[in-house]
């Protein structure tokens, strides 16, 4: 009687197991830009992430690893040249302007001043 319960248990631990593993799947989702895009960065220990679309001159932020985008509202399109990200501070990055006009956020791009 030992023996089969052992047997059952292990049996329902692989059951467990595999389908645990189908649950643990990535899933992939894609996103179409006009151009190429340049200085993609996470902030560490976060799933938000900002992208540079130099040729257009917009900053992409995803709050989800990328799976939804969206310009940043607070830099005008067109205007964008650079992205830097802090190296110590992970809720800071700097984006450098065209025109003498420059951008930081201290909040992981949720605002920017």
């Amino acid at each position: 009687m030992r023996v089969r319960l052992g047997i059952l248990a292990a049996v329902l631990c692989l059951l467990g197991l595999s389908s645990a593993a189908k649950k643990d799947k990535p899933e992939v989702s894609s996103t179409k830009f006009d151009n190429i895009l340049s200085n993609l960065f996470y902030f560490d220990d976060t799933e938000t992430v900002l992208l540079l679309d130099q040729t257009a001159g917009v900053v992409y932020r995803s709050a989800n690893s990328g799976e939804i985008w969206d310009a940043v509202p607070d830099i005008p399109e067109g205007e964008a040249f650079q992205t830097w990200k802090h190296p110590y501070n992970n809720a800071v990055a700097v984006v450098v302007g065209m025109n003498k006009k420059h951008w930081i956020t201290k909040d992981r791009g949720d605002t920017w001043k």
